[in-house]
């Protein structure tokens, strides 16, 4: 039941704020969250001190690129250099932390497509054991075919973790037999708080593909708080959560992400700066998905109606519902009951 975290504070900037921190980490906790990704870099150690005292998991992370870059001015020109010292300086600086239980030595890497990949993940695998040998380690994938992926062909990872590829969960078992798995990313569906784009069961895939611009899109740069946009690569909360949840033998997933961030302003370009991912968005204000997983793991009853209610007299709009703790519910409109719901199948939310 875990969030990615960039580590970033909004408006505050990335440089280490312990309370903005704490603030973040409270309110995923009320949400029922219990663990953190540290994407995709080492965590400030402030953080990892608030997690062993309020109780997360982490899965502290090493790097997001080896020696193949994802841009021009990355870690890749660093990592032949330096990437023996900085990884043994953060699993020597962070292994007595309770709060960390996994290691991963890396993000959606490149070299998982060539053999490179095979001889690295040996290697940085090798120095995490030396150093820690009581922790499992862990990469974040994306390739799920075992003959193209040359990181797992390695055979040293301890658990295998794929990012999003959600209908391909059920093949994971027969393709990677033996093996544990965990979903490193999920979601990456597209929110902003308090807009709403009807119909709400429209589902809107921005952008289609890789190749093709974003030309569907709204002209304020908004995304739709129904849970009904993402981009091609991801899914939407509902989906994505269902699909981990109807797969006993993924032992947990890691939501993208639980806060919105500066840059990567999918699915727009300029003048929008901020990330839509967010469960949270920038100022720290829960979007309506924050009670869709409220819902599905924390303990309080949860009810939570969308969209708001400012809209033209006589307009008519979709009413959802998140709800736990109940077997159905009942909507009344100015004392008049529009009708009893209950949530049937792989559905996590009611509808009127």
């Amino acid at each position: 039941q875990g969030v990615c975290q960039h580590h970033d504070l909004g408006a505050l900037g990335a440089a280490v704020n312990v309370r903005a921190m704490e603030r973040q980490l409270e309110m995923l906790k009320k949400m029922g969250c219990n663990a953190i990704r540290t994407a995709h870099n080492p965590p400030a150690p402030e953080l990892l001190d608030l997690c062993d005292k309020m109780g997360f998991l982490v899965l502290d992370e090493a790097f997001d690129m080896w020696q193949k870059k994802k841009n021009g001015q990355d870690y890749h020109l660093d990592f032949k250099q330096w990437h023996q010292r900085d990884l043994t300086d953060q699993i020597r600086r962070d292994r007595n932390h309770p709060s960390v239980f996994l290691w991963s030595i890396g993000n959606e890497i490149r070299e998982q497509f060539d053999s490179t990949g095979t001889r690295l993940t040996r290697e940085l695998t090798a120095t995490v054991k030396r150093l820690d040998p009581t922790r499992p380690v862990t990469s974040a994938l994306t390739e799920q075919e075992p003959e193209k992926n040359f990181i797992s062909q390695a055979g040293v990872l301890d658990v295998l973790s794929f990012n999003y590829k959600h209908a391909d969960y059920p093949e994971l078992p027969k393709r990677f037999p033996g093996q544990k798995f965990l979903a490193t990313e999920i979601a990456a569906a597209f929110e902003t708080r308090g807009h709403y784009d009807l119909p709400s069961d429209s589902l809107r895939i921005w952008p289609k593909d890789g190749k093709t611009k974003l030309t569907t899109g709204n002209p304020d740069f908004t995304a739709s708080s129904y849970d009904n946009a993402a981009p091609y690569w991801g899914a939407t909360h509902e989906a994505a959560w269902c699909a981990v949840r109807n797969s006993p033998f993924i032992s947990g997933a890691f939501v993208w992400s639980g806060f919105d961030y500066l840059g990567e302003p999918l699915p727009y370009p300029w003048p929008a700066r901020s990330s839509y991912f967010g469960v949270i968005d920038l100022a720290g204000f829960p979007k309506d998905a924050f009670y869709l997983y409220q819902s599905e793991w924390a303990t309080q009853p949860v009810l939570h109606l969308l969209p708001h209610w400012n809209w033209t007299p006589g307009q008519l709009v979709d009413v959802w519902a998140y709800y736990s703790q109940a077997d159905q519910v009942e909507l009344f409109l100015n004392g008049k009951s529009l009708g009893i719901k209950q949530k049937t199948g792989d559905e996590l939310h009611v509808k009127w």
